[in-house]
């Protein structure tokens, strides 16, 4: 029998803190914190999904595939990379996707480990990101002390979370994600 803390028996609506974070903003009635949530959660959802499509075009690049390059995904630019209801998806359920990079295997010297290192350069990147984004976080909860810089550290810690679940939910071994690329090589 399933039983969560603090719940009881055979309940199994999600509680509050299991929502998206836009949810839990709108479920707690302030449309002000969830006006800021939006605003903080879209640009940080395009950077998150732009770094994880232009790195494992780039790995791709570099290891001879030249098939991203021609279709120009070797950009962080977003128009290049957002699928709109792949988009709309994440930013409302906390699951989503973006357009994937077209990848020909037949151009790597060593088709299984060329695309193993490209299915991980999007995680790798998601986690090179999130730390990066909770290190300038922290700088900025040190030193920030005005309203600007706490809006920054709160941007931070959001592209820092994001980019870690994007990481990890990628790493799933399930088809389509990255996993069960690496898996198959």
């Amino acid at each position: 029998v399933w039983q969560r803390a603090g719940r009881k028996q055979g309940a199994f609506a999600p509680t509050r803190e299991e929502y998206p974070l836009l949810w839990r903003s709108l479920l707690s009635g302030d449309l002000r914190s969830a006006f800021i949530t939006l605003a903080l959660s879209l640009p940080a959802i395009v950077l998150c999904l732009s770094v994880h499509e232009a790195a494992h075009g780039g790995v791709a690049y570099l290891l001879g595939d030249r098939t991203a390059r021609d279709s120009g995904r070797l950009t962080l630019s977003p128009l290049a990379h957002i699928d709109p209801l792949g988009f709309l998806c994440l930013l409302l359920f906390g699951f989503g996707w973006a357009r994937p990079v077209p990848v020909n295997i037949s151009n790597f010297k060593n088709r299984r480990t060329g695309m193993a290192a490209t299915a991980l350069a999007g995680p790798v990147a998601n986690f090179v990101t999130a730390f990066v984004a909770y290190c300038l976080y922290f700088l900025v909860w040190i030193y920030g002390d005005s309203v600007f810089m706490q809006v920054v550290g709160e941007f931070l810690a959001i592209v820092a979370s994001m980019s870690v679940g994007l990481g990890v939910f990628n790493l799933i071994p399930v088809h389509p994600l990255d996993g069960s690329r690496v898996l198959d090589a």
